[in-house]
């Protein structure tokens, strides 16, 4: 609504034939952004002041999944954003599903990587470093993290290799 006199100013207008509460919580809308909807079974979006995130960006990822569930991107994004409120399962279920769709996204296994690191699971992530390293080996942050990994699990004589190739990049 723009009419500055009205007390719904700057609202975005209530569509009869659009509402759930007219049609049904049930109902499926078409046609409609889902940011005007609301996503049905998603958290409302907030901000989170702990973690100086905008939950948002999870329900945005979730709609747009909605509409087409074979986005590998979107996965990545979502997981992405997942990472950032700490939900770190979501994050690699989300990374998991990109690299499903998208076998040979990078990235996915990076940040897949990086998680299952975090999470102390070491074998996993060396295992996703290195099909990341297979796919783009001149990526020198990947030698970094994965010799990193090595180290954890107690595999100097590979980590210094990565180390090594990390330098020589």
């Amino acid at each position: 609504d723009m009419d500055k006199s009205s007390a719904t100013y700057g609202r975005p207008l209530v569509v009869s034939k659009f509402s759930t509460e007219q049609n049904g919580e049930d109902t499926n809308t078409q046609g409609v952004c889902p940011a005007a909807l609301g996503v049905k079974d998603q958290q409302p979006a907030s901000y989170d002041a702990a973690t100086d995130t905008l939950l948002f960006e999870v329900r945005k990822h979730s709609a747009a999944l909605e509409r087409d569930p074979k986005d590998a991107i979107t996965y990545y994004r979502r997981g992405i954003a997942y990472e950032k409120v700490r939900n770190r399962d979501a994050a690699i279920a989300d990374f998991t599903s990109a690299i499903q769709i998208h076998p040979k996204f990078t990235d996915a296994y990076w940040c897949r990587g990086i998680l299952h690191f975090r999470n102390q699971q070491y074998d996993a992530a060396i295992g996703d470093y290195s099909e990341a390293i297979r796919l783009k080996p001149d990526i020198a942050d990947v030698y970094d993290y994965r010799g990193k990994a090595y180290l954890a699990n107690g595999d100097f004589r590979s980590a210094i290799a990565d180390f090594s190739e990390l330098i020589n990049l």
